[in-house]
């Protein structure tokens, strides 16, 4: 009787001992997919933790969203993303009280891939300015853009496309006629140069008695051919700059920091290339124009310290200030007398009485048959007046339209006298719309390239350590944890079940702006 207590006491004690390791195994069990939960959790929050240190000085001047990924060439933010995780994984700290029912033995993160915005050929930088330039609304910002240039009416059609076609097709301007007219003018224009300022004074003369018998607007009286083409070959050896600047100081700063992110290795700027393109689309460009205008500086709309032309620099990329400035003029020149001489070439009145200058001065010089050369020489002249005077106001912070016509036509003489009383328009396209339109036609990496250069060195003002290859966009981590098991403790019931001393999760995550 005594023995068979003795079994029954064994089996039962044996029974206890299994349900009680299937309670605890159950239990584990449980415990073990809460813990592969909280670790998938705690990668996620590491990493999303990291980027939510961004850089608040960066978003509220430039608008774009980044983070500092490393430091000299070394990766930080894994062991800040360690950090945050081990402190979401293990609120208490290592600590083995009662109350811990993680049980995390180790931690790590390794960095799985890092995009820096310095990288993928300036496409990742330019995304960044698409992602804040969007937020602010493109639809009404590009209506907007378009209205300053120009080129958006009531309707919201494009119109200086329309424009210029029928400029291009008017009877009046022909092409093939201006080509024909300027053949035999780089053989002769030595000489018929000298010629028209030896008989300047005599075509000018000449020149107001067709003009008064005529009775037309165009006053080209006391005109002096000579002078006109001695003051612009000035402006041709000395440059346009002085012409358009008067006494203002020109900055003689330089963007030769070496640590620019223009001057970056190719090969780091290549990283994370796989979707890079060189060419921008139509609406990225005017974004990206108008990010540029509306975050940077230039000649017209100088900031406090640091460098005074930073729009000027993204569109020429020039190394100093001055030569932007005066790659800016010789630009704006290039296209005022483009525009000007355009003009000219569909006003009648205009060109009668510039022809009439012409026939005046070649039948002085006994070369009637020269008279189509002269007079497209003249226009040409009086175009590129007419633009310096332009200049002079849009350097002045004045408004120029981008088309003219005889009531915004400023000089009625073949001089630049009148350009110094030049006085702006009350509606046009101001020297930061011009700007816009010469991005347009520079819009490309380099440019992406330069606007980071000219973060980099508004940072650097007060932030001696900035550098903006050291701030990432996009990041991704793999983390791995270990934790102990807790309702296992006892070998019996290891040995039953088949545990081990504890679990390992390995986790990934990423996350971007």
């Amino acid at each position: 009787m005594k023995k068979n207590k003795g079994v029954i006491s064994a089996f039962l004690a044996l029974i206890f001992l299994l349900v009680a390791a299937l309670i605890a195994v159950t239990l584990e069990s449980t415990r073990a997919a809460c813990l592969d939960y909280l670790a998938e959790t705690a990668a996620r929050s590491g990493l999303e933790s990291v980027f939510a240190a961004f850089d608040s000085d960066v978003l509220n001047e430039h608008g774009l969203l980044t983070v500092r990924g490393r430091e000299g060439g070394r990766l930080t933010w894994p062991l800040d993303a360690e950090r945050y995780a081990r402190a979401y994984f293990d609120p208490a700290g290592g600590s083995k009280r009662s109350g811990d029912r993680v049980g995390l033995s180790s931690l790590s993160v390794r960095a799985k891939d890092s995009v820096f915005i310095t990288e993928d050929n300036g496409k990742i930088f330019v995304d960044a300015v698409m992602d804040y330039m969007k937020s602010a609304g493109i639809g009404i910002m590009l209506k907007e853009t378009l209205e300053r240039l120009g080129l958006f009416d009531e309707d919201g059609a494009l119109t200086f496309s329309g424009s210029l076609q029928r400029f291009l097709g008017s009877d009046e301007f022909s092409l093939e006629d201006i080509l024909k007219d300027y053949g035999d003018l780089k053989g002769k224009a030595e000489d018929l140069i000298s010629a028209a300022q030896a008989a300047g004074e005599e075509g000018g003369e000449e020149g107001r008695e067709d003009e008064s018998s005529g009775g037309g607007k165009v006053d080209l009286s006391g005109t002096s051919f000579s002078e006109l083409l001695d003051e612009l070959k000035l402006i041709r050896d000395g440059g346009i700059l002085g012409f358009v600047t008067g006494n203002s100081q020109i900055s003689a700063l330089a963007w030769t920091d070496a640590e620019n992110p223009s001057r970056l290795p190719e090969a780091e700027k290549a990283l994370h290339s796989g979707l890079a393109r060189a060419d921008y689309s139509f609406d990225e460009t005017l974004l990206l124009g108008e990010y540029l205008m509306n975050t940077m500086r230039c000649y017209t709309e100088q900031g406090r310290g640091g460098h005074r032309y930073e729009a000027e620099y993204v569109i020429t990329g020039k190394q100093t200030e001055r030569a932007a400035l005066a790659a800016i003029a010789a630009d704006l020149m290039l296209i005022r007398t483009g525009l000007n001489f355009a003009y000219l070439c569909t006003d009648s009145e205009k060109q009668a009485a510039v022809e009439t200058l012409a026939l005046s001065v070649m039948t002085a010089l006994a070369v009637p048959e020269l008279t189509a050369v002269l007079k497209w020489l003249l226009i040409t002249a009086w175009a590129a007046a007419e633009a310096v005077a332009d200049l002079r106001a849009l350097f002045q912070g004045k408004r120029v339209v981008l088309w003219k016509s005889k009531s915004s036509w400023k000089l009625l003489s073949l001089s630049l006298e009148s350009a110094e009383q030049t006085q702006g328009f009350s509606i046009g396209l101001g020297y930061r719309d011009y700007l816009r339109l010469l991005f347009y036609l520079h819009a490309g990496p380099g440019a992406a390239y330069r606007m980071m250069d000219v973060i980099q060195a508004r940072q650097k003002q007060y932030r001696y350590d900035f550098r903006m290859r050291e701030y990432m966009v996009s990041a991704s981590l793999t983390m791995t944890a270990e934790v102990t098991t807790l309702y296992l403790q006892y070998p019996a019931f290891r040995r039953l079940s088949g545990a081990g001393f504890g679990r390992r999760y390995s986790k990934t995550a990423a996350c971007s702006y």
